[in-house]
């Protein structure tokens, strides 16, 4: 026997378990998985289906609140039409009001309960996985756009109904995660698999996604219901759910090495265990070295902020748009459209030549889309024709590139165990900011919307501003934190 077999067998075994060691690391490292971009696939199917019908919506919602205050139905749908008529006009200002609070109850609705859950899914999706996340949400999604699609129908073809059941078809995606999970889960995913030098790139093209959808959304609605009627309408925006939702479960592959042999009382228990809630939040507020609990609020305050603004004004827009300069919902989508066009312009010119040519960091795109923020809503409050809406968004293209940064910078400090963590209490802070948003907006809206209609962009305003604020306070913490951290440790600005 030769003496030497015995060393050569043990350098043989200790070569395969190194092996098994690397395979071992490769696994565990979700950054190195094979990327597959089925969940911006399924993210475009999603947000094309449910922002097809969300201007139409509440042109459903004024002809069924028409109908309600005893208006024959030939008037009530006069005014979905062109004709401005002095008629249509008094009849709008009437029910206004009157949809007005029913977009904040429904705000309301599907804002607290997916916040709480989310408080609950992220922690989940670290140990068990995004894909279970994932699903649930999509199916809701998909339940709500089926529920309009029907609620469409009956209104439509055997007798009218009150508008206030279209806030129950919410209550699909409200109990299945909503917003909240799911932008939870989809950052979750993309930190994932994703490098982190790689991570804000992809990041912007998630947000460009839920931009495209409206676009895509916004063009061929007028197109679907001029050439149809609004149930078809209604019924395509249910069919895409129900294909993304088909598309995320079965072609969208897991990105955590989740336990195979857990049991569902285990799964429940860990979800419902208040203990990760607790673990959550400390998480969030624990103090950290160098600065950086100061820079991670200040982060998700500033996205908290921005979701406040942004549903703020979604609730208000398109009534202020019909009582400013009369505009149909051709004219809104026309002028939706174009806005962003020019936001998805603003991001590849921000993003391709600001960052990469000009090596601006991602907070000082921030600063720029925040100041691009404000000037957009401190000039639309005093807009006074039309064209100056299309003016104040040419000039205003930036808008949209905080949020990406913002969370690109948190990803970047936090530790991979942490991300699912942080990114739910995030998220759960935006969606409670829109239940302080609606009411705030539209009680605003209905008591100046006779004398100012604008008003409600100068609290946008004022959020641009304190935005502002905490990203130049950002900024002195990031450089404060690179002045005493290890050069290997510094934030990259990607």
């Amino acid at each position: 026997m030769d003496p030497n077999s015995h060393v050569i067998n043990r350098e043989n075994n200790e070569e395969e378990e190194v092996q098994d060691d690397d395979v071992d690391l490769i696994l565990s490292r979700p950054s190195e998985q094979p990327k597959r971009y089925f969940l911006e696939c399924a993210l475009v199917l999603l947000f094309f289906g449910n922002n097809l019908i969300s201007t139409l919506l509440t042109n459903q919602m004024l002809k069924q609140a028409c109908l309600q205050f005893n208006y024959n139905t030939s008037v009530c749908d006069n005014l979905n039409q062109n004709e401005s008529d002095s008629t249509s006009k008094e009849i709008e200002k009437e029910v206004q009001p009157y949809i007005a609070n029913i977009n904040m109850v429904t705000s309301i609705i599907h804002t607290v309960i997916p916040a709480i859950l989310s408080l609950f899914l992220g922690p989940f999706s670290d140990t068990y996985g995004r894909k279970p996340i994932l699903n649930s949400t999509f199916m809701g999604y998909a339940l709500t756009l089926i529920a309009f699609a029907s609620v469409c129908f009956y209104s439509e073809y055997i007798q009218p109904i009150s508008p206030w059941i279209y806030a129950l078809c919410y209550i699909p995606e409200t109990l299945f995660g909503g917003w909240p999970s799911l932008l939870t889960a989809t950052l979750c995913y993309v930190t994932d698999t994703t490098e982190e030098t790689k991570r804000p790139f992809r990041l912007l093209i998630i947000e460009l996604i839920i931009f495209i959808g409206v676009l895509l959304g916004n063009l061929l609605c007028s197109i679907i219901l001029s050439a149809t009627n609004a149930f078809m309408v209604f019924a395509i925006s249910a069919t895409c759910g129900f294909f993304a939702t088909i598309f995320i479960i079965f072609l969208v592959d897991e990105s955590v090495n989740a336990p195979q042999q857990a049991h569902l009382y285990e799964k429940l228990t860990h979800l419902l265990s208040p203990v990760y809630i607790i673990d959550m939040i400390k998480t969030c507020f624990k103090r950290r070295p160098f600065k950086e609990r100061k820079i991670l609020l200040s982060l998700i305050t500033i996205l908290m902020l921005s979701v406040f603004a942004f549903s703020g004004n979604s609730t208000i827009g398109y009534l202020f748009e019909r009582l400013k300069f009369s505009w149909t919902l051709k004219d809104h989508n026309y002028y939706s459209s174009y806005n962003i066009i020019i936001t998805i312009f603003g991001s590849v010119l921000g993003f391709g030549i600001l960052k990469k040519i000009f090596k601006l960091s991602d907070m000082t795109l921030t600063c720029i889309a925040l100041l691009s923020g404000l000037a957009d809503s401190g000039l639309k409050a005093f807009a006074t024709y039309p064209w100056h809406f299309y003016l104040i968004s040419s000039l205003t293209l930036f808008r949209i590139l905080s949020s990406p940064m913002c969370r690109s910078l948190i990803s970047n400090i936090i530790p991979q165990n942490e991300i699912g963590k942080i990114f739910s209490i995030t998220t759960s802070f935006e969606a409670l900011s829109d239940l302080v948003a609606a009411p705030l907006y539209t009680y605003v809206y209905n008591s100046t919307y006779q004398t100012f209609p604008g008003a409600f962009f100068l609290i946008t305003a004022g959020v641009c501003v304190i935005n502002v604020g905490l990203a130049f306070y950002t900024i002195a913490m990031k450089r404060i934190r690179e002045t005493l951290i290890n050069p290997y440790t510094m934030i990259e600005d990607n």
